[in-house]
């Protein structure tokens, strides 16, 4: 199987590419690959990400039962197998802040929800780029965006994800 990693850093490429494009662009040095369950927001003491930073990870990888084309009933073929490699996709910005005496305007909290919208656009226009390659052995099967999920407002925050399922064809496994 080839390495997720490839793949991730195939989808980092588009996605980058799309950011840098969009309304507000993250530094290139905040758009990278990131590794866990979870990835931390701010992990230095230092600097908070929390007003641009995106990347890209693997989320998972898991085998699948893929369909024969032109199956008179389209019945799973149990010696063909896949495997099913989960990227995912997100992008952090910052929360509006109000003042001492009143929370976010109106206009601030719209902004904010634009800037969202943005990046969600960013994360669907790097899919349209998104052309998986890999080995002969290990043909693409499939390639096709999962859930868009937004998330926050948390640790100063607000940030949207993207889920990509790529499907390796392995039937020769």
């Amino acid at each position: 199987m080839p390495f997720p990693g490839d793949l991730a850093q195939q989808l980092l490429t588009c996605f980058h590419a799309e950011l840098d494009a969009g309304p507000a662009p993250i530094p290139a040095d905040k758009v990278c690959l990131r590794a866990g369950e979870t990835i931390p927001i701010s992990a230095g003491t230092a600097e908070n990400e929390a007003c641009g930073v995106a990347w890209v990870r693997i989320v998972g990888i898991a085998p699948a039962q893929v369909l024969i084309p032109g199956g008179a009933d389209s019945e799973p073929n149990c010696s063909a197998s896949a495997w099913q490699i989960e990227l995912e996709m997100a992008a952090v910005r910052c929360l509006p802040y109000g003042t001492v005496a009143a929370g976010p305007s109106c206009d601030e909290w719209t902004a904010a929800a634009l800037l969202m919208d943005a990046d969600a656009a960013a994360m669907r226009q790097a899919l349209c780029c998104f052309t998986p390659v890999v080995t002969d052995n290990f043909p693409v099967a499939a390639a096709a965006p999962g859930a868009w999920v937004p998330h926050g407002p948390e640790g100063g925050a607000l940030w949207s994800t993207q889920s990509v399922l790529v499907t390796l064809d392995c039937s020769e496994c």
